[in-house]
């Protein structure tokens, strides 16, 4: 039917987008550890 068509690809758009969801996080931390490495903070944190 119609109805069960227009689920499926609602579940599949659910689940594409949470794919893309985890590739950015994925990137944007790979993105955060290489600034780390190549930009070390001037002041080391005093919390222990």
């Amino acid at each position: 039917s119609v109805l069960r068509e227009h689920t499926d690809d609602a579940a599949a758009a659910d689940r594409l987008f949470e794919e893309f969801q985890a590739m950015f996080a994925e990137i944007k931390e790979n993105v955060r550890q290489q600034h780390d490495a190549d930009m070390p903070s001037p002041t080391p944190l005093k919390e222990a």
